[in-house]
C-alpha cells in the first residue's frame, strides 16, 4: 500500500516535472534587438546641469520653527526664469508655497499627473 502511494507521488511529481521542462522549451527565444545608442549633446546637458545648479542653491528646508515663505517664492521665481514655456503655455496655480500646473491638452486620452516637491525637511542633529 505505501508502496503504491510512494509510487503514485513520484508519478506525479515525474510530470509535472516533465510538464514545466516542456514548457520552458516551448518558449521563443527573444528576438536580439540591436539598441542604437542616441548621441550626448554636450551642451544641452551642460545647460541642465547649470539649471540644476541654480536650484540647489535656492535654500528650501522646511521647519515647524520657522513660517517665512520667502524662500519658496524665491524658488518659484527661478524656476520661472529657468522654465519660461511652462509658466507660458500652462495655467498655474499656487497654494500656500506648492505650485500646481495645469498642461491641457488637445488628446481624448487619459490625462497623466507628474508631482514633485521642492521643499526639504529638516533632519535636526546633534
Amino acid at each position: 500500500m505505501i508502496l503504491k502511494l510512494c509510487l503514485g507521488i513520484f508519478l506525479i511529481i515525474f510530470i509535472l516535472l516533465a510538464i514545466t521542462l516542456i514548457k520552458t522549451l516551448l518558449v521563443p527565444k527573444p528576438n536580439k534587438v540591436t539598441e542604437i545608442p542616441t548621441p550626448i549633446d554636450i551642451n544641452r546637458a551642460n545647460d541642465y546641469g547649470s539649471s540644476l545648479s541654480k536650484l540647489i542653491k535656492i535654500e528650501t528646508i522646511s521647519s515647524r520653527d520657522d513660517n517665512s515663505r520667502e524662500k519658496f517664492f524665491l524658488f518659484h521665481k527661478e524656476l520661472e526664469n529657468l522654465l519660461p514655456l511652462i509658466h507660458k503655455n500652462c495655467e498655474k496655480m499656487v497654494f500656500n508655497v506648492s505650485l500646481l500646473f495645469k498642461w491641457g491638452g488637445e488628446s481624448n486620452q487619459k490625462p497623466i499627473m507628474l508631482m514633485s516637491h521642492h521643499d526639504v525637511v529638516e533632519a535636526p542633529g546633534n
